[in-house]
């Protein structure tokens, strides 16, 4: 069998993603058991499976977004390796809600730049 160097680089940031994203959920899950809103063992700590898979892909595109404005800034040493799965970890720990009312609050503070009325 020959090794597709390309191949186990893809699975091994795929790899790394999931378990940052995971990391990030179950954060995330822990503190909501802490202040009693959910039992550890529960449906719920099933239902962040999907969460964990988008959150890890959102992530990733987040990592790659950052890596390459520091590439367009002639930057020489790059993004160090540690802070990918970070970002990741991040996104993951704070969720598709959190990242929806980012979003919402990066479109509504564009739209007061260029003077456009708020969205109703």
């Amino acid at each position: 069998m020959t090794e597709n160097p390309e191949l186990m680089q893809g699975v091994a940031g795929f790899a790394m993603s999931t378990g940052a994203a995971a990391t990030g959920r179950l954060m995330h899950h822990s503190v909501q058991v802490q202040r009693g809103r959910r039992k550890f063992f529960s449906s719920h700590l099933l239902l962040e499976i999907p969460s964990v898979f988008g959150m890890g892909l959102v992530g990733q595109v987040a990592v790659w977004a950052v890596d390459a404005s520091v590439q367009a800034a002639g930057l020489e040493r790059g993004m160090p390796p540690w802070a990918g799965p970070g970002i990741i970890a991040l996104f993951a720990y704070y969720g598709p809600h959190a990242l929806q009312i980012w979003f919402n609050t990066g479109i509504e503070f564009v739209r007061a730049r260029l003077g456009l009325p708020p969205k109703e």
